[in-house]
């Protein structure tokens, strides 16, 4: 018997090719989206955070280099995005769910009374979630009291409850501090539009060189989608935290161990939660996709005005009755301690022209 030599030689060099070009194409597909980032866009409902600890929350190493992380410091820029507006961008939906988180704990003032009513003024088909320390555990699968650090202060309680609702549920995360002057619907559209797991506001001092990968991110606003792999991520981090005796050793860590730049952070035993974001942008750079709108050119721009160190001129500025409704062309106003203290002084009526709400409940 003859066997076809010419014929089993052509074919066995066109399956040789076409072997050559699949794995070729399979290494291509693998250096350019590793395994890892399958499974990091912040979408996927099959990756579920298991809060409290710190399994399943490690970041996935992930070496794609295309700028994903958005700024924005234009002012007003948000209602670029807004339909109500006009915008050209209209989004009345998002991966976003429709619900905000607040948190206070005790007797609430008249300011941020006003504040959560300003929130659910605009918001009339959201669900407002007030959170306190008795109640949050019905959302949570953690008990955040048995957290090392968590009972040092009110503010890092309500550090650590962030972290773990919004990496567990997703929404907005709105300190309960923030006047609300108009909807939110922009950040469905910016979250439609670029496809971001994450939307919310870097500080403006953020050194140029780290603004597309180490931004200052707030955390006093700030919205994602459910199993947002940044929130999952930085939760992990923050809860990191609880394995250090001190606050002190923990921030050492940082530097000496791991060389995280605090990019122009102070007071970091209060903003420790924004140091651990750091580490998890330096860490893992191009990894998250997110939008960030500048804080100064809008929920800050009436600090930013007076150099942030007048406090009595900053408040007159939002309560005056000839300048309060500059401060209301923005989305919200943030009130740090010392603001919201300042506006406590003040009598009701003059109290009252800080918030738009009432304008709405008088038309």
């Amino acid at each position: 018997m003859k066997f076809p030599v010419k014929k089993i030689l052509y074919w066995s060099t066109v399956i040789k090719l076409v072997l050559l070009v699949l794995v070729t194409g399979v290494w291509w597909l693998l250096n350019k989206y590793p395994v890892g980032s399958w499974f990091r866009e912040g979408f996927s409902d099959s990756v579920t955070a298991e809060t409290g600890s710190t399994k399943g929350l490690v970041a996935v190493d992930d070496n794609r280099e295309h700028p994903i992380i958005f700024t924005n410091d234009v002012e007003r820029g948000e209602f670029a995005f807004q339909p109500e507006g006009g915008g050209a961008l209209r989004a009345p939906r998002s991966k976003i769910p429709n619900r905000i988180w607040m948190f206070w704990e005790g007797p609430m003032n008249p300011v941020v009374e006003y504040c959560v009513a300003s929130w659910k003024a605009y918001h009339p088909g959201y669900e407002v979630v007030l959170l306190n320390k008795t109640n949050c555990h019905e959302y949570l699968d953690v008990d955040i009291r048995s957290l090392r650090h968590a009972e040092e202060s009110i503010t890092r309680f309500s550090d650590f409850l962030r972290c773990l609702i919004l990496s567990k549920h997703g929404g907005f995360w709105v300190d309960a501090s923030i006047i609300c002057h108009a909807p939110v619907s922009w950040v469905h559209a910016v979250q439609n539009t670029f496809q971001v797991e994450l939307v919310g506001y870097y500080h403006g001092s953020t050194d140029a060189e780290f603004l597309s990968y180490s931004p200052i991110i707030e955390n006093w606003f700030f919205a994602c989608v459910p199993g947002s792999a940044f929130m999952r991520d930085w939760c992990a981090e923050f809860l990191r935290f609880n394995d250090y005796t001190t606050v002190e050793d923990y921030l050492k860590s940082l530097r000496d161990d791991d060389h995280i730049q605090f990019v122009n952070l102070q007071y970091l035993d209060y903003l420790t939660m924004h140091a651990a974001a750091q580490k998890v942008f330096q860490s893992h750079r191009d990894m998250y996709r997110m939008y960030l709108f500048c804080a100064n050119c809008g929920p800050f721009k009436y600090l930013d005005e007076v150099g942030w160190g007048d406090t009595v001129r900053a408040v007159d500025h939002i309560t005056g009755e000839t300048t309060a409704k500059n401060y209301q062309n923005y989305t919200m106003v943030k009130l740090c301690n010392d603001q919201r203290r300042e506006l406590l002084t003040r009598d009701d009526a003059t109290m009252r022209r800080a918030f738009s709400h009432f304008r709405l409940q008088n038309t």
